[in-house]
């Protein structure tokens, strides 16, 4: 497969999310991205944080992905200790973590203070994990990136001075919202419920990436390197294999 440099290690695909035939000329980059790290959403009766983190892996190297980065919220653990192995499969893959902030906090809701204290907490928690590797990408959290121009600047200029770059967004399907339900679907073993889930899960994934296209080259003329946002979710992991497979690689 080709990879093309981008701020994170991406995929060239012939087309995104089987994009129509007439844009097919072009071979847009995406750069896939996971956020909420090592938990993400209800767990289902059958799985654990392992396997989905397992699964989740295996798909990625599946389809020959490159690195995926994956945005730590370092709560999780405290949370639920039976996830923390997940941080150490995500490096042993040899896939690279990022900050998302120990407590997931909404910066248009706590001060500065608080918000970069929680962001220093995480900052100290994966640096040992990426053995000397650069780790300096923030999410924020909800991508809210502050309601007040004053604080937007000073959070800003803070993660500047630590050495972060932000990691933006510019894809994504909401794939989140589809977990929960699936965990409910599996508790109940209603397997039509969960057969819908899944079409709906890669129609809007395939609806919204087509969306997101059209509108990019309306304003640029141009593709540019996609970023998409994922969760580590039970049900993005049982979907992974079939997302990526979704999509023509160029091999």
């Amino acid at each position: 497969m080709k990879v093309r440099p981008t701020p994170f290690a991406c995929l060239a695909l012939l087309a995104l999310f089987a994009a129509p035939a007439a844009a097919r000329e072009a071979k847009p980059v995406i750069a896939i991205t996971f956020d909420d790290l090592p938990a993400h959403s209800a767990l289902p009766l059958d799985t654990t944080r392992v396997e989905i983190a397992r699964k989740t892996i295996k798909a990625f190297k599946d389809a020959r992905v490159g690195e995926v980065y994956g945005f730590v919220n370092g709560n999780q653990i405290a949370s639920e200790p039976a996830s923390a192995p997940v941080l150490d499969m995500w490096r042993a893959a040899g896939l690279p973590l990022g900050n998302h902030g120990w407590q997931h906090l909404n910066l248009n809701q706590v001060s500065v203070a608080d918000y970069l204290a929680d962001l220093d907490r995480t900052d100290a928690f994966i640096a040992p994990k990426m053995r000397g590797r650069d780790w300096h990408w923030f999410r924020y959290p909800f991508l809210a990136e502050g309601d007040d121009p004053a604080k937007r600047m000073e959070v800003r200029k803070a993660l500047a001075a630590r050495g972060y770059r932000i990691a933006q967004v510019t894809i994504g399907f909401g794939d989140y919202m589809w977990n929960e339900p699936y965990a409910r679907c599996v508790a109940a073993g209603d397997k039509a419920a969960i057969a819908t889930l899944e079409t709906s899960y890669l129609r809007a994934a395939a609806e919204n990436a087509a969306a997101t296209r059209k509108d990019t080259r309306a304003l640029y003329g141009r593709d540019i390197p996609y970023v998409l946002l994922m969760h580590i979710g039970a049900m993005d992991a049982r979907m992974m294999p079939r997302l990526l497979a979704s999509v023509p690689f160029d091999l």
